[in-house]
């Protein structure tokens, strides 16, 4: 059979993998190119005998066991807080702390070392509560498979800042692996906020102030300034926040700009601070701005100006005669003006013949459209009608925290169920079984009196609404016991509900103890002023004018300080002062005490208050020297010997030894006897009273002189 005629197709292009390099001068065979000399790992398989043994090596090194890991750098071990069961959802996420200001309070941490060797770590605080964590040990050794409790404590300070603060137990092993435990701690009692101004200076354009927090809260102050000068405001600006914030017992020094302060004046900056919480402070300083140039150039040319002016009006005067004043006899009157008839003017009219009214109250008023005052009455009404509503809305969402439990005694090793409402949403919040408490008195000692290894954490739903199973432990002090709920962070809020540990010991609660404290609010002053008895010797007296607050949980009644006076290096002399009044918690009060010194006291003394063994403040008083006392001295200095001198002088006149017949010097002399022959009486002068001249002869009235008369009668001589 004839064969099907082939397919005929262009033909294909060479490959690139098969078009081979051909050398010059060289033509290639009809049987196709020369094999390639080289293979592909170099000249006769020699790269591929080469990385055998490499390749060989590198399976032997996987082949051969691991070494063994370096003792304490077992990463198996682990730390955190003791008890709360084995693992899982049982274990207490962190360890929470509760108490108030200068208390101690204590927890324990586990480690433990799964490890065959032992395992060394050493324990560290971090955070803000880092600096307060005690350790009975910094380094502790854990046997090998063994877990350790460790104890430690957390020391409050006194000035400690009511609220939440955070911090860490950091354990770090040989090889430099770390585990953290996280501590949160509650300070309970009430905030106190104070705010000072001190050191307020005025220098050029620059005021210069410190403010200083005398509270337990931290604040962010806002500031006000104002200067007034001698005819006015020269300064007021508004309040406006600083940009800090200012810890409790921190002082800080701050400046502010003035440029365009005055070239000439004497002003008074008056610096306000204020903060939230009630925190008030005010400080005022005094300046003169006087330039001293222009001021000198300006008092010459005004002292030449006046001379000049002087001279011209005393030439004037001089030269000038004295003219006599005309004096018109009445009042000037225009001419063709007739006076204002009396009584109310008519109105006026216009070009138009309009009326014009000439005061306001003659205009209608314009009537108010319907429409306006609809509106008014519904601007009005509701908001009233609506305030119903938004009420009820405020007391549902501020309604207290509540919590419940599904039995109110169970003994050691069971669980009850606890629920809360009305919480926060979404808080964390810490159950603990404490003892020596009461929902009115709370738990007496913080969570040192609680079971912290059985207590359990729980975090609220959106509604303020939880429940958790909580284990039944025996707390570490007797009962009446409670279950005690209180938020971790934010804002405060605790609930103790009844519950009795059955078979747990029952004590009675002990007394309240006086858990007031004290502190110093603003800087102290001396009130008061010496007398002009003080001018002669008498005891100085002020008194101490000091603000106080009650930083503590109880009210603190009648107080009694100690009052001290030092001069000198001397030691201070301590007097105890009572004062009367109630200082309530997170209260304050003014408070004013007598300070007293010696009679004669002068010089630079230092004025100590104490409460307890607290000292609160301390005030210098520069007392002035008694003048009156130095000028008595030195007019005794110098009456004293005068007197003694007169006297000495009359004693030596006295027994000096004289002539005969000289009398002595301040002898009586007797009065001068009278010349004349007569022996017994005195002589007469040289006329009597018979042998007077006539002219000085006196007589006894005339008989013919008239009496005296009545009115309406006439004397006559024969006695009509």
């Amino acid at each position: 059979m004839p064969s099907a005629p082939p397919v005929l197709s262009p033909p294909s292009p060479p490959s690139p993998a098969s078009v081979l390099p051909v050398r010059s001068g060289a033509s290639p065979g009809p049987s196709g190119p020369p094999p390639f000399p080289y293979g592909p790992y170099g000249r006769s398989g020699r790269g591929a005998a080469a990385v055998l043994p490499m390749v060989l090596a590198v399976l032997l090194l996987a082949l051969l066991p691991a070494p063994a890991a370096a003792a304490g750098e077992d990463p198996g071990w682990t730390v955190r807080p003791a008890g709360g069961g084995s693992a899982g959802r049982e274990t207490r996420p962190y360890v929470y702390l509760e108490g108030v200001p200068d208390s101690v309070l204590q927890d324990r941490i586990s480690v433990a070392n799964p490890a065959r060797t032992p395992l060394t770590v050493r324990l560290r605080g971090d955070g803000r509560a880092g600096p307060w964590l005690r350790f009975g040990a910094r380094t502790v050794t854990v046997p090998a498979r063994t877990r350790a409790d460790v104890p430690f404590a957390l020391a409050l300070p006194g000035n400690a800042t009511p609220g939440d603060l955070a911090g860490a137990i950091v354990a770090t092993a040989g090889g430099g692996t770390e585990g953290r435990v996280q501590v949160r701690v509650r300070v309970g009692g009430p905030t106190l906020a104070a705010l000072t101004v001190e050191d307020v200076e005025v220098s050029g354009g620059t005021v210069r102030y410190a403010l200083v927090n005398r509270g337990n809260t931290p604040l962010r102050p806002r500031l006000a300034v104002r200067a007034d000068g001698v005819f006015g405001v020269l300064l007021d600006r508004p309040e406006r926040p600083l940009p800090l914030e200012l810890a409790p017992g921190r002082r800080v020094e701050l400046t502010e700009p003035w440029p365009d302060a005055p070239a000439l004046d004497s002003v008074t900056v008056r610096l306000r601070v204020t903060a939230a919480g009630g925190a008030r402070g005010e400080g005022a300083a005094s300046a003169a701005y006087v330039p001293v140039a222009p001021v000198a150039g300006g008092g010459l040319l005004l002292l030449g100006a006046l001379a000049v002016l002087g001279t011209v009006a005393h030439r004037r005067r001089h030269s000038r005669g004295e003219s006599q004043a005309s004096t018109l006899p009445g009042p000037r009157r225009r001419r063709g003006r007739r006076p204002a008839a009396p009584g109310p003017r008519p109105p006026r009219e216009n070009r138009s013949g309009i009326v014009k009214r000439r005061h306001l109250r003659d205009r209608v008023p314009a009537r108010r459209t319907v429409p306006a005052t609809l509106l008014l009455l519904l601007a009005v009404l509701l908001p009233l009608a609506a305030a119903p509503g938004v009420a009820a809305t405020v007391r549902a969402a501020a309604g207290d925290p509540a919590v419940t439990l599904s039995k109110k005694e169970a003994g050691k090793g069971g669980d009850i169920t606890v629920k809360g409402t009305g919480w926060r949403p979404e808080a964390l919040l810490m159950l603990l079984i404490c003892g020596r408490s009461s929902p009115e008195r709370g738990v007496i000692g913080g969570t040192n009196s609680c079971a912290n290894a059985d207590g359990r954490a729980v975090t609220t739903d959106r509604k303020g609404a939880f429940g958790r199973k909580l284990p039944v432990a025996e707390p570490p002090e007797p009962c009446p016991c409670v279950v005690h709920v209180a938020t971790v962070t934010g804002e405060q809020a605790v609930v103790d509900a009844v519950f009795t540990v059955a078979g747990h010991p029952t004590a009675e609660l002990p007394p309240p103890a006086d858990e007031g404290r004290l502190a110093v609010l603003a800087p102290p002053r001396l009130a008061g002023e010496s007398s002009l008895l003080t001018w002669f010797g008498a005891p100085p007296v002020r008194q101490l004018v000091v603000t106080v607050g009650n930083p503590g949980t109880a009210p603190v009644k009648d107080p009694v300080f100690e009052i001290g006076t030092a001069h000198g290096v001397f030691a201070p002399q301590w007097e105890e002062r009572q004062w009367r009044g109630t200082v309530a918690p997170g209260g304050r009060a003014q408070v004013r005490l007598p300070v007293e010194l010696s009679a004669g006291a002068h010089g630079d003394y230092q004025v100590s208050l104490r409460y307890g063994t607290k000292l609160l403040a301390e005030q210098p008083w520069r007392v002035s020297r008694p003048w009156g006392v130095t000028l008595f001295w030195v007019l005794l200095c110098l009456v004293v010997p005068a007197a003694v001198f007169r006297i000495g002088m009359a004693v030596v006149d006295k027994v000096r030894p004289r002539p005969a017949g000289t009398p002595p010097r301040h002898a009586h002399r007797p009065p001068a006897r009278p010349t004349g022959t007569g022996t017994g009486t005195a002589a007469l002068p040289w006329f009597t009273q018979d042998s007077a001249p006539a002219q000085h002869r006196r007589s006894a009235p005339s008989e013919k002189r008239p009496p005296p008369t009545t009115k309406g009668h006439v004397w006559t001589r024969n006695g009509g």
